[in-house]
């Protein structure tokens, strides 16, 4: 019965492997970000975060021009409740924009729930993070719309010193399952910092 259960998921992935693809551009950019978390007592804290896409150099995909510019904008509020040292729930909204200072310019407000799974240790901590969104589109050139995204997160940060400076390893996944979209799998973003 276990060899059957593993044959036929192994086949499921394989069907559905034709339709689940992330768009395939990649180009190297620099994403400066201020996060702020804010404990505001044992279980409870507000997190602040505001970021940047800029990509860098001119490039040239299957005849479309990708030049180099300011691409996005995106600040995040969100309250997060603490379960446990394990476990945190969170909900919150986020206002992006994209292409600002293109004719071009779309932006969306979005409502946020999450839930995390952390293993922390004094050097290692290791987390999980599913969010849920719903996002309500904005564009110059386009009547308004709706649409929903699901973001899995895994996350890896390793504390250099004693003063907090760390290094850390993300890998996010996108997938849309209703709205405007490139793609089901949209997007897959791996990312490193130090701070």
């Amino acid at each position: 019965m276990k060899q059957l259960s593993q044959v036929l998921v192994l086949s499921t992935l394989l069907l559905l492997s034709n339709n689940l693809l992330a768009q395939d551009l990649s180009f190297p950019g620099i994403a400066p970000s201020i996060t702020i978390n804010a404990p505001l007592n044992h279980h409870f804290d507000l997190n602040f975060l505001t970021t940047s896409k800029i990509r860098l150099g001119d490039h040239t995909v299957k005849g479309v021009r990708y030049p180099s510019h300011f691409l996005q904008n995106y600040n995040l509020l969100i309250l997060s409740y603490k379960i446990n040292v394990h476990w945190q729930i969170g909900a919150g909204c986020g206002y992006e924009i994209n292409d600002p200072f293109l004719d071009t310019r779309r932006n969306n407000k979005r409502f946020i729930q999450q839930v995390q799974y952390v293993l922390p240790s004094d050097k290692i901590r290791f987390s999980n993070r599913l969010r849920l969104e719903e996002r309500w589109f904005h564009y110059h050139y386009d009547p308004p719309a709706f649409g929903t995204r699901v973001r899995y997160q895994t996350l890896f940060n390793y504390r250099i010193n004693k003063h907090d400076l760390s290094w850390q390893l993300t890998n996010e996944v996108y997938v849309v399952p209703s709205g405007p979209r490139n793609a089901l799998l949209s997007e897959d973003w791996v990312s490193t910092s130090i701070g």
